[in-house]
Protein backbone atom coordinates (compact mmCIF):
# COMPACT_ATOMS: atom_id res chain seq x y z
CA UNK A 1 0.00 0.00 0.00
CA UNK A 2 3.00 2.18 0.45
CA UNK A 3 4.41 1.87 -2.63
CA UNK A 4 0.73 2.73 -4.43
CA UNK A 5 0.26 5.97 -4.22
CA UNK A 6 3.81 7.33 -5.07
CA UNK A 7 4.08 5.05 -8.46
CA UNK A 8 0.34 6.66 -8.85
CA UNK A 9 1.47 10.09 -8.43
CA UNK A 10 4.41 9.56 -10.43
CA UNK A 11 2.53 8.26 -13.04
CA UNK A 12 -0.01 11.28 -13.37
CA UNK A 13 3.04 13.27 -13.66
CA UNK A 14 4.52 11.71 -15.92
CA UNK A 15 1.18 11.73 -17.88
CA UNK A 16 0.86 15.25 -17.74
CA UNK A 17 4.34 16.39 -18.63
CA UNK A 18 3.79 14.09 -21.91
CA UNK A 19 0.60 14.55 -22.49
CA UNK A 20 1.72 18.19 -24.77
CA UNK A 21 3.96 16.17 -26.66
CA UNK A 22 1.26 13.78 -28.07
CA UNK A 23 -1.50 16.04 -28.37
CA UNK A 24 -2.92 17.01 -31.58
CA UNK A 25 -2.01 20.32 -32.79
CA UNK A 26 -4.66 23.11 -32.42
CA UNK A 27 -4.52 23.61 -35.94
CA UNK A 28 -6.04 20.14 -36.78
CA UNK A 29 -8.88 21.15 -35.00
CA UNK A 30 -10.24 23.76 -37.48
CA UNK A 31 -12.33 22.97 -40.70
CA UNK A 32 -8.82 24.15 -42.86
CA UNK A 33 -11.17 26.96 -44.89
CA UNK A 34 -11.42 30.51 -45.22
CA UNK A 35 -8.88 33.24 -43.64
CA UNK A 36 -9.27 32.96 -40.26
CA UNK A 37 -7.53 29.75 -40.11
CA UNK A 38 -4.83 30.84 -42.85
CA UNK A 39 -4.59 33.63 -40.12
CA UNK A 40 -4.52 31.38 -37.32
CA UNK A 41 -1.83 29.49 -38.79
CA UNK A 42 0.27 32.16 -39.42
CA UNK A 43 -0.06 33.10 -35.91
CA UNK A 44 1.24 29.65 -34.34
CA UNK A 45 4.04 30.02 -37.03
CA UNK A 46 4.71 33.72 -35.90
CA UNK A 47 5.04 32.17 -32.50
CA UNK A 48 7.14 29.10 -33.35
CA UNK A 49 10.12 32.27 -35.14
CA UNK A 50 9.25 34.02 -32.02
CA UNK A 51 10.47 31.24 -29.66
CA UNK A 52 13.35 29.87 -31.92
CA UNK A 53 14.49 33.39 -31.91
CA UNK A 54 14.66 32.81 -28.31
CA UNK A 55 16.37 29.81 -28.03
CA UNK A 56 18.82 30.68 -29.98
CA UNK A 57 19.66 33.59 -28.19
CA UNK A 58 19.75 31.47 -24.74
CA UNK A 59 21.86 29.32 -26.38
CA UNK A 60 24.66 32.25 -27.42
CA UNK A 61 24.57 33.54 -24.35
CA UNK A 62 25.46 30.16 -22.77
CA UNK A 63 28.01 29.67 -25.33
CA UNK A 64 26.21 26.49 -27.12
CA UNK A 65 26.41 28.52 -30.07
CA UNK A 66 29.48 30.32 -31.80
CA UNK A 67 29.11 34.15 -32.25
CA UNK A 68 28.93 33.56 -36.67
CA UNK A 69 26.17 30.74 -36.68
CA UNK A 70 24.11 33.06 -33.65
CA UNK A 71 24.28 35.74 -36.16
CA UNK A 72 23.60 33.79 -39.13
CA UNK A 73 20.62 31.85 -37.46
CA UNK A 74 19.41 35.33 -36.21
CA UNK A 75 19.51 37.12 -39.53
CA UNK A 76 17.29 33.69 -41.20
CA UNK A 77 14.67 33.67 -38.33
CA UNK A 78 14.52 37.29 -38.61
CA UNK A 79 13.78 37.13 -42.23
CA UNK A 80 11.43 34.25 -41.89
CA UNK A 81 9.22 36.36 -39.05
CA UNK A 82 9.02 39.63 -41.17
CA UNK A 83 7.59 37.39 -44.15
CA UNK A 84 4.95 35.72 -41.67
CA UNK A 85 4.18 39.41 -39.81
CA UNK A 86 3.81 41.01 -43.78
CA UNK A 87 1.22 38.18 -44.57
CA UNK A 88 -1.15 38.41 -40.86
CA UNK A 89 -1.15 41.84 -42.21
CA UNK A 90 -2.12 41.09 -45.36
CA UNK A 91 -4.39 39.07 -44.94
CA UNK A 92 -5.61 41.51 -41.76
CA UNK A 93 -6.27 43.76 -44.76
CA UNK A 94 -8.15 41.47 -46.70
CA UNK A 95 -10.84 41.82 -43.86
CA UNK A 96 -14.21 44.13 -45.28
CA UNK A 97 -14.42 46.94 -43.61
CA UNK A 98 -17.74 48.86 -42.27
CA UNK A 99 -19.34 50.12 -45.19
CA UNK A 100 -19.57 54.38 -44.31
CA UNK A 101 -23.31 54.19 -44.40
CA UNK A 102 -23.11 52.05 -41.38
CA UNK A 103 -20.41 54.27 -40.14
CA UNK A 104 -22.63 57.11 -40.45
CA UNK A 105 -25.73 55.58 -38.75
CA UNK A 106 -23.94 54.73 -35.80
CA UNK A 107 -22.61 58.36 -35.90
CA UNK A 108 -26.52 59.84 -36.21
CA UNK A 109 -27.66 57.36 -33.39
CA UNK A 110 -24.58 58.48 -31.32
CA UNK A 111 -26.00 62.17 -31.88
CA UNK A 112 -29.38 61.33 -31.00
CA UNK A 113 -28.79 60.31 -27.60
CA UNK A 114 -26.53 62.49 -26.47
CA UNK A 115 -28.62 64.97 -27.22
CA UNK A 116 -31.83 63.15 -25.82
CA UNK A 117 -29.39 63.08 -22.77
CA UNK A 118 -28.82 66.98 -23.14
CA UNK A 119 -32.52 67.79 -23.48
CA UNK A 120 -33.43 65.55 -20.27
CA UNK A 121 -30.65 67.32 -18.25
CA UNK A 122 -31.74 70.67 -19.12
CA UNK A 123 -35.41 70.31 -18.68
CA UNK A 124 -34.70 68.83 -14.95
CA UNK A 125 -32.81 72.01 -14.39
CA UNK A 126 -35.33 74.22 -16.40
CA UNK A 127 -38.36 72.64 -13.81
CA UNK A 128 -36.03 73.62 -10.35
CA UNK A 129 -36.71 76.79 -8.57
CA UNK A 130 -33.83 78.54 -7.19
CA UNK A 131 -35.08 78.11 -3.58
CA UNK A 132 -36.42 74.53 -4.13
CA UNK A 133 -40.20 75.99 -3.56
CA UNK A 134 -43.35 75.84 -5.51
CA UNK A 135 -45.37 79.28 -5.51
CA UNK A 136 -47.04 77.15 -2.60
CA UNK A 137 -44.56 76.65 -0.37
CA UNK A 138 -43.96 73.14 -0.73
CA UNK A 139 -40.61 71.09 -2.08
CA UNK A 140 -40.73 70.27 -5.95
CA UNK A 141 -40.53 67.43 -7.26
CA UNK A 142 -37.30 68.49 -10.00
CA UNK A 143 -35.83 69.86 -6.30
CA UNK A 144 -35.91 66.80 -4.67
CA UNK A 145 -33.50 65.07 -7.78
CA UNK A 146 -30.56 66.89 -6.09
CA UNK A 147 -28.47 66.55 -3.27
CA UNK A 148 -28.90 69.60 -1.13
CA UNK A 149 -25.02 68.41 -0.10
CA UNK A 150 -23.05 68.47 -3.48
CA UNK A 151 -25.62 69.32 -5.87
CA UNK A 152 -25.85 65.76 -7.30
CA UNK A 153 -28.33 64.78 -9.49
CA UNK A 154 -30.42 61.98 -7.69
CA UNK A 155 -33.07 60.05 -8.77
CA UNK A 156 -36.81 60.21 -6.63
CA UNK A 157 -36.33 56.82 -5.25
CA UNK A 158 -32.55 57.73 -3.71
CA UNK A 159 -32.41 57.52 0.07
CA UNK A 160 -28.53 58.77 -0.17
CA UNK A 161 -26.41 60.84 -2.59
CA UNK A 162 -24.23 58.75 -5.30
CA UNK A 163 -21.81 61.43 -5.05
CA UNK A 164 -20.68 62.04 -1.84
CA UNK A 165 -23.30 60.10 0.40
CA UNK A 166 -25.47 62.46 2.02
CA UNK A 167 -28.88 61.66 3.12
CA UNK A 168 -31.61 62.74 1.21
CA UNK A 169 -34.56 63.56 2.61
CA UNK A 170 -37.88 61.65 1.96
CA UNK A 171 -39.99 64.02 -0.18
Amino acid sequence: MDVVIPVAVALLAALGLLYPLVRPPLLALDDGGGPWSKLAALEERKLLIYGAIRETSFDFRTDKVGEEDYRHEIELLKNQAIEVVAEIEALRNQVPHATKSLEKSISTARQRLLQAERDASEAATDHATPAGLTAAGTTSVAAASFCTSCGHATAPEDRFCAACGAGLKAT
